[in-house]
């Protein structure tokens, strides 16, 4: 089995990479950074963060868990505009917010959680389901964080999307390379793909809709 979250990551961050530094190039756009640096890092660690969580959570909890409580990452946003852009919201946004938090509650109470692949083991599934929600969590937190100071960002500094996702990718790519080698992920990976080389079509292809959706991000 595949269990090498953070190159998923890694490769689909390094394809973005190159995409975005295409677009830029084509559009005669400045390949420099518009922003401070440490601005850049920042949106990177928080997606890299939201990212690998929600990868890591389909090992726990089954894909429609997942979709599902993607669905109140309006909750975080509201509660990182109002902090870092000092938004405010209207009442009828915070009742949307909680509407859609309790919904997703009763679906996690009363229905079937778990990845399929740890279903056979029935007295570890409230363990399976805890870790993935806390996983979920995570990502709706640093998914949050990264739209709203990427949002920050383009009030801050005059940049086009691409530009901004091909800084934010580049610092994604080195911190999530950094990650498989400190944790040791990083041969044991490159084997796996070499032994099973079918598996680059899939990462492709994740890749390509993970670019579609950072710069929608970024738009």
């Amino acid at each position: 089995m595949f269990q090498a979250t953070l190159l998923l990551v890694c490769y689909n961050r390094l394809s973005t990479v190159l995409v975005s530094a295409s677009f830029v190039v084509f559009f005669g756009e400045s390949l420099k950074p518009v922003g401070p640096l440490r601005n850049y890092a920042a949106v990177s660690f928080a997606n890299i963060a939201a990212t690998a969580c929600q990868f890591e959570a389909l090992k726990y909890v089954s894909f429609l868990v997942q979709t599902l409580v993607k669905t109140g990452k309006l909750f975080p946003v509201m509660i990182w505009g109002t902090i870092m852009l000092k938004k405010k919201y209207k009442f009828r946004d915070y009742a949307a917010a909680v509407a859609i938090l309790l919904g997703v509650t009763i679906f996690l109470l009363t229905g079937e959680v778990t990845a399929r692949s740890q279903r056979i083991v029935p007295t570890l599934r409230y363990g399976y389901a805890s870790t993935g929600a806390l996983l979920l969590i995570l990502h709706l937190g640093f998914d949050g964080f990264a739209s709203t100071f990427q949002d920050k960002l383009f009030h801050s500094h005059q940049m086009s999307s691409f530009q901004q996702s091909l800084h934010v990718t580049l610092w994604s790519s080195l911190l999530s390379f950094l990650g498989l080698l400190l944790k040791g992920e990083l041969l044991p990976a490159v084997s796996f793909v070499l032994r099973h080389p079918d598996i680059l079509v899939d990462m492709t292809l994740l890749s390509i809709a993970v670019f579609n959706v950072l710069r929608t991000q970024c738009t």
